[in-house]
């Protein structure tokens, strides 16, 4: 009887107080305080790593950011040297121009030449929007030649220097003398397209030849004798770009 009592308050003990190795795992749920707590201190180290790779993000966000702001500075300083005369400026005049270091300008662009191309690049696609002629071909002939000569005065003020520039190492650079080249074609074609009505009257060869007159007077070269060499002002210059249109396009009628 001894003995079988002292089994039975053994396996109550074992039942009360259960070795390590019989205890239930732990859900994490209401036996206590110290496995909820654990679950939120793992909840709490999750959260911590998410919030730190946002702000990483950010810090990286704000990095990029920087370095497109300072290289658009780079690009614009560039073209402000254009405009000076500086068809060839230095990393060192880029540098001082934009506020950037001389380190940073050499990080974005590998040598003088790849900046200058770039920055050549860059502004061609910021002045795209005054290329294009409204409304071709619509209209009576005085109208359009009015919106035309006002259209490329217009892109004139805005890409002169560019121009220089470009025209300048388009002989060395075979990337922009196909750039200048492909401009070149659109602004024919959309002259072109200003005036078809007139031109469609003509035979092929007499048809080309007018045209060429057109591109001529429409030019780059032609609005800048215009408004550098004759030191004609705007309106000036649109007097006499209108003239010599309504010469070359009236006995067309």
């Amino acid at each position: 009887m001894v003995t079988q009592r002292s089994t039975v308050e053994s396996d109550q003990a074992s039942e009360l107080n259960p070795s390590p190795g019989d205890r239930p795992a732990s859900t994490g749920s209401t036996t206590g305080g110290s496995t909820t707590g654990s679950a939120s201190s793992g909840e709490a180290r999750s959260s911590g790593s998410t919030s730190g790779d946002d702000s990483v993000a950010v810090a990286v966000d704000g990095r990029s950011a920087r370095r497109e702001r300072n290289r658009d500075a780079v690009l614009a300083a560039v073209l402000e040297l254009f405009a000076e005369g500086h068809l060839s400026p230095s990393p060192s005049q880029v540098a001082q121009r934009s506020g950037v270091s001389l380190r940073s300008v050499y990080r974005y662009f590998e040598d003088e030449d790849q900046l200058i191309r770039s920055a050549i690049t860059y502004n061609m696609e910021r002045i795209s929007p005054f290329v294009t002629l409204d409304r071709p071909g619509v209209g009576s002939l005085e109208s359009r030649i009015l919106r035309t000569v006002l259209a490329r005065l217009a892109l004139f003020d805005q890409a002169a220097p560019l121009m220089r520039a470009a025209t300048h190492r388009a002989w060395t650079t075979p990337v922009l003398k196909e750039r200048l080249e492909e401009v070149r074609d659109m602004v024919r074609q959309q002259v072109a397209d200003m005036f078809e009505p007139e031109l469609s009257t003509l035979r092929p060869e007499p048809r080309r030849e007018a045209l060429d007159a057109i591109d001529l007077v429409l030019s780059y070269n032609g609005l800048d004798q215009l408004r550098t060499a004759t030191r004609r002002s705007p309106d000036e210059a649109g007097a006499v770009l209108r003239r010599m249109l309504r010469a070359l396009l009236t006995p067309t009628i």
